[in-house]
This record gives C-alpha cells, structure tokens and sequence, in this order.
C-alpha cells in the first residue's frame, strides 16, 4: 500500500493536493490512501499509527502544533529513511538546503509559484524512490545519501583500512561503515552476495564472472575480485538464477 500523508490546515491546499495526487495515479490500480492531518493533535497522531506500508509526505511548514520541518525531524528521528518528504512553503525565502540535506526532504515547493506542477514532478520522483527500487542510505560528514540498489555494482573494501566505498557506475564514494555492517544491513537482499574479504557485489549488475581469473566484470570496466572461499556460492546462485529463468 502507498500512502500519501498530508498534513496541512488549509482546506483550499489540502483540495489541490488532492487533485494532483488523483491526477498522477491517473487510471491506474495502484492501491493507495491518502491521510489528512490538519494539525499536531493527539487525535490527529492517531491516525498515523494505523498507516503502515511505503509513505510519501507533505508537509506544510506553519501547521497549528508542529511547524512541518520539526515534523520532518521527528520522522527522521524515529528512524524513517525510507519515507519521502516533500515540504509546502507559503513563502520562497523560507526554503532551508541545510535542512533539505541533513532531513533528506526530497523537494521544497512554494505554494503560490506554478505548486500544481511542481507537486505533481515531486510526487512522481518520491514514487520512483518508494515503489520502483530499494534504496541504500548512509550518513557521511553530516550529508546523508540515498543510493537506488540498482544503481549499486559493489561494495569495496578501503586497502589497509575498515572503511569501505560504494562503488556505482559513475560514483565511488567513501562510507563510514565497515564491510561487516555492510553485510549485516544487506542481509535480506538476496542480490547483495560477499565474493571476498574485501567486496560484496550486486549480481544484478555484474556482466562477467571469470572463474580463472578470479575476477568479476561489471559495466564501465570495473572489476570486484573473487576468492576461492565464495566460487562454490557464487556458482550455486548462478546456476539457481539460470534455472528460475528457463
């Protein structure tokens, strides 16, 4: 279930949200809902603990309670990365790049400049995020970044060092977690398989697996290593993956 949370005290708005949120599930069967929260109440509160499932937010700054950037943290600070966050501004100058950065709110929209178009782009980016792909989130130097998996070739070891980068076609950036809890939080993907001490690969991406060579080739020439440790898995899930798709 997708759910659009919107939190606005401003009925006129709430409307338009409303119209732009109809017009971009268009004539689909996408499931989803659309929950209204015009202020802080408690009563308000309760309807947000029944809403399970991916979320999309927005979120008007002057709402009667909580101004909607402290919401935004709040959600952030619960632990939700996963959400997107879209805010609602009444005026242009009120827009914060530290906050959209540290919060990751995925767009700062005015209400009175062109706010049906702008919203309708913004709902469509959330929902890739949300609905299209699984996102790798990490926190470096007070910058968080939100990395598509598919996007993902490897995961590499730092020489010499704990740290590790994440390595994609374009980027190769450095993180401030280990290969161990890289492992740990990419548990449940099965896609994400440790070839060697120092790597974990998407296999979803890789092109070629050279078992002499004891290397793995991914597009842009990049190349993860194979030990002889994990042959045996990685010839395992080749050979289930061939079968599945016969």
């Amino acid at each position: 279930m997708l759910n659009f949370i919107i939190y606005e005290d401003d009925e006129q708005f709430r409307d338009k949200y409303f119209s732009v949120i109809d017009k971009f599930i268009g004539a689909s069967n996408l499931a989803y809902e659309i929950i209204e929260l015009k202020d802080y109440s408690k009563e308000e509160r309760r309807k947000l603990k029944k809403v399970s499932g991916r979320k999309i937010y927005i979120l008007d700054i002057v709402v009667p309670g909580k101004s909607g950037l402290d919401f935004a943290k709040e959600i952030r600070e619960s632990g939700d990365w996963q959400s997107q966050i879209i805010i609602v501004t009444s005026h242009e100058d009120l827009k914060n790049f530290d906050y959209q950065c540290s919060l990751l709110m995925l767009a700062f929209i005015t209400k009175y400049y062109d706010l049906e178009n702008h919203l309708f782009a913004a709902i469509k980016r959330a929902y890739d995020i949300v609905t299209i792909d699984d996102c790798i989130q990490f926190q470096k130097s007070g910058i968080v970044y939100q990395i598509p998996k598919r996007d993902v070739l490897y995961i590499e070891k730092e020489y010499n060092e704990t740290l590790c980068y994440v390595v994609t076609a374009k980027d190769k950036i450095l993180t401030s977690h280990t290969l161990i809890q890289w492992k740990n939080k990419l548990a449940k993907d099965p896609n994400f398989r440790k070839t060697h001490r120092n790597y974990i690969i998407n296999m979803r991406n890789a092109r070629v697996f050279d078992f002499d060579k004891n290397e793995i080739s991914f597009e842009n020439k990049k190349v993860a290593l194979l030990s002889r440790n994990y042959k045996k898995d990685i010839k395992e899930t080749l050979k289930r993956s061939a079968q599945e798709n016969l």
